[in-house]
């Protein structure tokens, strides 16, 4: 997990300001269910409208707690 964080610290560091394209991590290596990738890339969203609410998050990701 180091690693990743330390690309996206780097990446974000060394990108310039006005660059059109804002960086994402690849979250195809993520050993987690496709729901929790999902509502990390829904929270992505350029647009704030379009990112879901904390309210949503917390019922997109209950399904986590099945188990514990």
């Amino acid at each position: 997990m180091l690693c990743a964080c330390t690309e996206v610290v780097s990446h974000i560091r060394d990108t310039p300001f006005n660059d059109a394209s804002p960086y994402r991590p690849d979250v195809s290596r993520l050993e987690c269910a496709d729901f929790v990738t999902r509502c990390i890339q829904q929270c992505w969203s350029e647009q704030p409208d379009q990112r879901p609410d904390f309210k949503t998050i917390r019922v997109r990701l209950k399904p986590m707690q099945h188990g514990l």
